[in-house]
């Protein structure tokens, strides 16, 4: 993911509401894109905004990419992990 551009199409071609509502639920909180938590000296978490779900906008930012056509990636997922499994099957199903 060395292409600014790959990922930007990327992360707008997940729908990460989605995610949370169907499988993640309440057992987790979404994420701005911060490794730092807001009650942490240093973080940006409260001046983040989480990237919104924009199929056309993913369409464009890959078109404007290195690999126009698309590429190939592995996501590797912890396997005894029914949920980590069903989040990278529903990525892999809104990449594809």
């Amino acid at each position: 993911f060395d292409d600014p551009k790959a990922r930007e199409a990327v992360s707008k071609a997940i729908d990460y509401d989605q995610i949370m509502t169907n499988l993640v639920k309440d057992s987790a909180v979404r994420s701005k894109s911060s490794t730092v938590p807001e009650n942490m000296p240093g973080s940006a978490e409260g001046e983040l905004q989480a990237v919104p779900f924009d199929l056309e906008g993913a369409k464009a930012a890959l078109a404007a990419s290195k690999s126009p056509e698309g590429f190939t990636v592995t996501l590797t997922v912890d396997s005894e992990s029914t949920l980590r499994v069903a989040e990278a099957t529903a990525i892999q199903e809104m990449l594809q």
